[in-house]
């Protein structure tokens, strides 16, 4: 979650864990703008509130599996 998403977070939302600053290296031939960072989260909250809180934002960073071994995968909230 980047710090503009975190400053946007309703109160509603909580962060269960973080587990610290992340950087997504999608494509190393990508500008650097393509490149995704912020703090790798688990959050709680409503589907109401995530749809509302996210909805502003194009493609949300969702990760599957463990978090050790972290897969991520593009999401758009609508």
């Amino acid at each position: 979650m980047s710090p503009e998403m975190n400053s946007t977070r309703p109160d509603d939302v909580n962060i269960v864990a973080d587990w610290g600053f992340l950087e997504l290296h999608v494509d190393p031939d990508l500008p650097k703008e393509m490149y995704v960072e912020g703090n790798h989260c688990m959050l709680e909250g409503s589907e109401e509130s995530f749809k509302k809180w996210l909805g502003q934002y194009k493609g949300i960073w969702v990760g599957k599996g463990s978090p050790m071994m972290q897969e991520f995968e593009v999401r758009h909230i609508t």
